[in-house]
């Protein structure tokens, strides 16, 4: 008996002493107990506990995988309180679950007996376990506080609080489950769950009632969505459908059996995107009991469509095929025919999809290929679109393979245009991959009257952006009376994009060339024009270049700059010989340039909130020209002008102003003045005032003080002493001369419903003397004996007082009344001659019968005779 007591003290002695040994062991030796409970590849790591009150603390404690924390927890208190209850407290709990793409695989398990989730659930311990924060660092939105209580009486319940997420999920005694709240936020999207299940009977089983409701709002909506997830016994349905008006977007009724899940005459729409959607969907899920290797899906997927070429139906065909989480091969097939508004695509598209859930890809096989046609919108037809896509490979990487398109556009007014692309990508994703490619077409431009072919290759890689090379080119362009031979567009140097968030950089060079470019009967000589692009990217960037015809012509300096909003530019003409503009006056016109100089300058923008706006000037110094019968020297003209709201402003801030030294054209002209300033087109609010006229003329002066338009008031021609002997003398008249000078006024109308001149006179300034031809006179005195002896009067006939009325109506029929009243110094200066003359005649008819050099009077009767028709 005593060495049984000895015995039993010294193995109390020894037991006391492995206590502390063991708790302060714990950290070393838990691990190693614990790690066949765990998954391959992950061990448990803790800190010294500490007995702190009645329970036991643990500061940090973490499940490790080999290269990353799968789970780190802080400030962890367990005790057991004298009711009978555990209490398990943490301050913190972060997980990485990518942490668990980097564990090892599992060897293959034998399959375990089902558990009974009944039993499992009657075996907890009452107990409590809080967290005050749960993160997991895939999804860090989502932290929360989670509580957990677990009783024997009451069941379970568990709830979760966080700023976007709050669930509320009870698990009663008879075995029901009661979500009382269950609310996710997703940015502006919102999900809402409510709803009660009973749990099945073990873990390999469905439950065999439940219903459950989920409100989702979205402003992507303008209704709330309502989900509804109804089953009794081994099959129920799916509903999705709008909340105020019931409108139902999706229904999916479900079968389970022992083997297989059946999704039959499923139904969808969708009726918010421009081309409402609507379809059937039946799938079957096999062995989904098993394991996800073993799983067999057969899936049937068809969209319903309506234009006006009917209806059009896209069908997903999948065959049966199995499903794994580390490698699939998945066939499918989507064919079909698509219509919408006017338009309609068809086509056939085979397909692969393989990869893993985290790469997944999409090899198309070959014979896929879309086409197309119909009526884009009202003034594009589509003729013909057509994309194989045989080859092609579509992964997260970006696409892969051959990327070839040919179109065909025809449009009404612009014509009618084919393109075809052949390209080749490599992994490419916009500023990612490589992209090389190849495009080339042609087409008849309608508006110009032009056959258009053109050719090009680039390339995209990586963020940069590469034409390196574009041939563009018409056969000729005519529109109105401009035509162009042989226009052609070429890159001088590639066009580079640089797309870099911070650094982007865009350059190019262009030269645009014509071998002639004519108007009516006039042409230009072959022009170049030149174009430097620089810039970040085509929403900024600036255009620098020349634009030079012939050896003469230019070269103009222009400048543009787009910075997105605003076009800009401008451009200078630098001063150069008048004379290299004679080709753009016709050759019958009779007019040789002699001498002179031009230049001119512009500028303009353009942007939404002004529309297009420009000004410059145009100069003229010095100009002078030979004219078929006569001369013009000394022209010197200004012309500055403005451009806004589709309204020419000339003469901006100065009038135009135009000044001719001498003109000698069957009268010499000289010292010639006018100034114009206004809009075009004119109204009664813009009005275009030609003002300051004057010229010298016949030894006197003409002049006109203003001429506006809208014309309001007769704009008043005033002659001044003007000299009748060479007025006559330019005539030819030959039967009498007329020595003296005139003076007059001439109301002028321009927009006159009858009249050109209304109530015009003419008057003497001092006596005109007329002197008849001898054989005029003769002639007519052989011939008539009393006419004779009036005609002798005539003759040398001093007119003292000379009045002429003159009208002229707009069809050019001239009346002139004329009192004349004089003396005849030979036969009797005592004796008065009154004569009273009424003349009619159609001006234009008798300026046809004239020897003008220029074109004036015949372009004054044409304007005026097509103003009346």
């Amino acid at each position: 008996m005593r060495k049984l007591l000895k015995m039993l003290v010294v193995l109390s002695v020894l037991l006391l002493m492995m206590i502390p040994v063991v708790w302060l062991t714990l950290p070393r030796w838990l691990p190693v107990v614990v790690k066949s409970y765990l998954p391959d590849g992950v061990t448990l790591s803790l800190s010294q506990p500490e007995l702190r009150g009645r329970g036991i603390h643990i500061t940090d404690w973490a499940l490790k995988g080999t290269n990353c924390t799968l789970a780190d927890g802080h400030n962890l208190s367990v005790r057991y309180s004298r009711t009978g209850l555990w209490q398990i407290d943490a301050s913190g709990l972060t997980s990485d679950t990518e942490c668990l793409q980097t564990l090892p695989a599992s060897v293959d398990q034998p399959e375990s007996e089902p558990v009974n989730i009944a039993a499992l659930l009657s075996q907890l311990p009452s107990a409590t376990l809080t967290i005050d924060n749960v993160l997991i660092t895939s999804v860090p939105d989502y932290q929360g506080r989670l509580s957990l209580t677990t009783s024997r009486a009451a069941g379970q319940h568990l709830s979760y609080q966080g700023k976007n997420i709050q669930t509320e999920i009870t698990v009663n005694p008879d075995q029901s489950v009661t979500v009382s709240q269950l609310s996710v936020a997703a940015g502006e999207d919102k999900l809402s769950l409510t709803g009660s299940l009973t749990l099945p009977g073990n873990t390999v089983t469905l439950p065999e009632q439940g219903q459950l409701q989920a409100g989702i709002v979205s402003p992507s909506r303008t209704q709330p969505l309502s989900l509804t997830f109804d089953w009794q016994g081994k099959q129920g349905t799916l509903t999705l459908r709008e909340t105020d008006n019931e409108t139902l977007l999706l229904s999916l009724p479900w079968a389970a059996t022992g083997e297989t899940v059946t999704i039959t005459d499923g139904e969808w729409r969708w009726d918010k995107a421009e081309q409402p959607l609507r379809g059937t969907l039946s799938a079957t899920l096999s062995n989904w009991q098993k394991t996800i290797t073993d799983m067999r899906l057969t899936a049937r997927i068809s969209v319903v469509t309506q234009g006006k070429r009917g209806k059009g139906t896209v069908v997903l065909q999948l065959p049966e095929t199995g499903l794994s989480l580390t490698g699939f091969e998945i066939p499918f097939e989507l064919a079909g025919q698509v219509n919408s508004q006017d338009m309609w695509a068809a086509g056939r598209l085979p397909a692969v999809l393989t990869g893993t859930l985290s790469d997944p890809v999409v090899r198309i096989s070959s014979g896929a290929l879309i086409r197309a046609r119909g009526q884009l919108s009202p003034t594009l037809q589509v003729e013909e679109l057509r994309l194989p896509l045989a080859g092609t490979r579509l992964s997260q990487a970006g696409i892969s393979g051959p990327l070839d398109a040919i179109v065909t556009i025809n449009n009404p007014e612009l014509g009618r245009y084919r393109f075809q692309m052949k390209g080749q990508a490599r992994e490419f994703l916009p500023d990612s991959g490589h992209w090389y490619w190849q495009v080339w077409g042609n087409g008849n431009v309608k508006p110009l009257s032009a056959d258009w072919t053109f050719s090009g290759a680039g390339s995209w890689i990586e963020n940069e952006i590469r034409v390196r090379r574009l041939d563009t080119g018409f056969k000729g362009i005519r529109y109105g009376m401009m035509s162009m031979e042989s226009p052609a567009l070429t890159l001088l140097s590639p066009v580079v994009w640089q797309r870099d968030a911070e650094n982007s950089v865009l350059s190019g060079q262009f030269q645009l060339t014509t071998k002639k470019i004519k108007i009516d009967q006039s042409y230009l000589p072959s022009a170049t024009f030149v174009m430097r692009v620089t810039g970040r990217d085509p929403h900024d960037f600036s255009v620098k270049g020349t634009l030079s015809a012939g050896k003469n012509v230019g070269p103009i300096q222009y400048w543009t700059r787009w910075d997105g909003t605003r076009l800009r530019g401008e451009a200078r003409w630098p001063e150069q010989d008048l004379r290299a503009f004679q080709t753009l006056i016709p050759s019958d016109s009779g007019i040789t340039l002699r001498n002179g100089e031009f230049y001119a300058q512009a500028a303009f923008s353009a942007a939404p909130d002004q529309g297009f706006v420009a000004g410059g000037h145009w100069v003229v110094k010095q100009g002078s020209m030979w004219l078929k019968d006569g001369e013009v020297e000394g022209v010197d003209f200004v012309l500055p002008w403005r451009l806004a709201d589709s309204r020419w402003q000339l003469g901006s801030k100065t009038p135009v102003t135009l000044r001719i030294a001498r003109v000698n054209n069957l009268f010499e002209v000289t010292d010639i003045k006018a100034d114009l300033q206004g809009y075009y087109p004119y109204s009664d609010r813009y009005p275009l005032v030609l003002s300051g006229i004057s010229l010298d003329l016949l030894g006197g002066q003409v002049t006109m003080a203003s001429l506006s338009v809208p014309q309001k008031e007769a704009a008043v021609i005033r002659l001044d002493k003007l000299s009748t002997g060479p007025l006559i003398n330019t005539l030819k008249v030959t039967q009498f001369a007329l020595e003296g000078s005139i003076s007059g006024e001439l109301p002028f109308y321009i927009d006159n419903p009858q009249w050109i001149v209304r109530n015009g006179w003419v008057e003497n300034d001092d006596p005109l003397t007329l002197n008849l031809d001898n054989q005029f006179v003769s002639s007519v005195s052989e011939n008539n004996l009393s006419a004779g002896t009036a005609i002798s009067w005539l003759d040398y006939l001093v007119m003292k007082r000379v009045r002429t009325d003159i009208n002229l109506t707009n069809l050019g029929v001239l009346t002139m009344s004329s009192v004349i009243s004089g003396y005849n110094p030979v036969l009797d200066a005592r004796r008065v001659v009154n004569l009273n003359y009424n003349h009619e005649e159609n001006v234009f008819q008798l300026w046809r019968s004239l020897s003008f050099g220029s074109n004036l009077e015949a372009w004054l009767e044409k304007t005026i005779s097509q103003q009346q028709e």
